[in-house]
């Protein structure tokens, strides 16, 4: 945590600020300690980041609700970007290639100029893959979503009565645990949505990481529900 905070003082990012802020709450939300523990965390944390960041730092974080500048206004040119991004992905549909934005931003202006990035990691996948590159890309994150929801749910649901409690206590340990992990996961993706918003970030090994765990979580889930349900057969047949 403390590298995130002193990485985005040190590029006094407001899109990884805006990211960290929402983190943060995701974070003191779920948190199970009591809320007086959790305003001293805040508090502690406050503290810290006020006393690493400069003025400079929070007079930059203040131009996101009060922009000085049209620069400000425009999201750094983001805006401007997004516009040119949106156009390029209806104007071809099917997307320009991996790692093609750079290039049909730029042609889209007769190569002149500065050749600009997307800023934004889902009109960054729709130039680069198409709508339906697009499409696909949010069905991937739903989907991981959805599942790491229902990991948490299971794990905050009341344990049923079996009449095998060590296959009971056993089950509900493990559960528990997975849904602890798939809850610093999912809220590691809204980081990822958030930041992503503002950064070409599509092809981050960062995401596909986090990607790549949430999947071992759910299989590992399904595999500890399988195996609670095979216990539970072979021990009624016994009886």
């Amino acid at each position: 945590m403390f590298y995130s905070f002193y990485g985005i003082i040190r590029t006094q990012s407001r899109g990884g600020f805006i990211a960290l802020v929402v983190v943060s709450f995701l974070i003191m939300w779920r948190g199970r300690i009591s809320r007086s523990s959790k305003l001293v965390v805040a508090a502690i944390a406050l503290v810290v980041l006020g006393a690493i960041a400069g003025s400079g730092f929070w007079d930059r974080i203040e131009t996101i609700w009060s922009p000085q500048t049209e620069y400000d206004r425009a999201g750094g040119g983001r805006t401007d970007q997004w516009k040119t991004g949106l156009t390029l992905m209806l104007s071809s549909p099917w997307g320009a290639g991996i790692n093609g934005y750079l290039t049909a931003e730029g042609l889209s202006h007769g190569g002149g100029g500065k050749w600009s990035a997307a800023h934004n990691s889902f009109l960054q996948i729709g130039v680069d893959l198409g709508i339906a590159g697009l499409a696909l890309f949010w069905i991937m994150l739903a989907r991981t979503f959805r599942e790491l929801w229902r990991i948490q749910s299971c794990g905050r649901g009341p344990i049923s009565s079996f009449q095998d409690q060590q296959i009971n206590s056993s089950y509900s340990h493990m559960i528990a645990d997975l849904g602890a992990i798939s809850s610093f996961l999912e809220i590691s993706l809204w980081g990822f949505v958030v930041g992503g918003f503002f950064l070409s970030q599509a092809y981050s090994g960062f995401l596909y990481f986090l990607l790549a765990l949430s999947l071992a979580c759910i299989r590992l889930e399904r595999a500890v529900v399988s195996s609670k349900q095979a216990s539970l057969d072979v021990d009624g047949m016994s009886r």
